[in-house]
């Protein structure tokens, strides 16, 4: 591209030192003190390697060099080898963070569990859930979809829940109004599967509506045990679900 002001660089993002590139040294060519600040970071993540869908894949540094993620306000904002990332953001970062240690370390996106159980009581609202940033936060993992956890009847506690935690949780909400609650289970009741009486769909679409954005789907497996005649009721029920939860989005 022909010189400009950094601001206008169209390239300007990439860092561009390719051939054709002509450096402007006139006044304008040099970026103001606000621009310069808005292109300083809060952290600089630095390691070997780097994977990124964005970035097409796995990115390797040379040897002399690393490939970083640049943050600010809590997202990031660039990423890739670190002679790709312009000089304001490497040289002005509050805090750099290099992973150093033996062998190569691989920067990765956050990762996300497609089939988890959470709990953010550690228990008293999912049978098989587990508390969401202790477990999931130290592996890596950002985002987890929640399998039936929640029901009608529960679903007010882990939308209060959802204010107080790191981890992004989605619910698939539970045909089941008591959803995995383990007084439902509890001392043996309900041990061979749920009643009929305690599906609820209209109550099921009420706390997809209040839920909104953070509902992902709606949890239909394991629940096979029912007898023919009753799953394709169930279904059909499903089927006016689907149609309101739709028209709810």
């Amino acid at each position: 591209h022909t010189s400009s002001p950094l601001a206008d660089c169209p390239t300007a993002n990439s860092h561009c030192r390719g051939p054709g590139c002509v450096v402007d040294s006139s006044p304008a060519a040099h970026p103001s003190p606000r621009l310069l600040r808005s292109l300083m970071c809060d952290l600089l993540v630095c390691a070997r390697e780097l994977w990124s869908a964005h970035l097409g894949g796995l990115q390797v540094a040379d040897e002399d060099e690393c490939c970083a993620v640049a943050i600010k306000d809590g997202r990031i904002v660039a990423a890739g080898p670190i002679s790709s990332l312009p000089d304001e953001i490497v040289a002005g970062a509050a805090k750099r963070l290099d992973t150093d240690g033996p062998g190569r370390r691989t920067l990765l996106p956050g990762l996300i569990d497609l089939h988890c159980h959470w709990d953010p009581t550690g228990g008293s609202l999912s049978r098989y859930g587990f508390e969401p940033d202790p477990t999931f936060l130290p592996r890596g993992i950002t985002t987890v979809l929640s399998q039936g956890d929640a029901g009608a009847d529960t679903w007010g506690a882990y939308a209060k829940a959802l204010s107080g935690c790191r981890t992004r949780c989605l619910m698939a909400m539970n045909l089941l109004r008591a959803g995995e609650l383990p007084a439902y289970f509890a001392d043996g009741k309900h041990a061979d599967g749920e009643d009929l009486e305690d599906f609820d769909a209209e109550a099921c679409v009420r706390a997809i509506e209040a839920g909104g954005d953070r509902v992902w789907g709606v949890d239909l497996y394991g629940h096979s045990w029912l007898p023919q005649p009753h799953q394709q009721g169930l279904t059909q029920g499903c089927c006016g679900l689907q149609k309101r939860w739709a028209q709810s989005w």
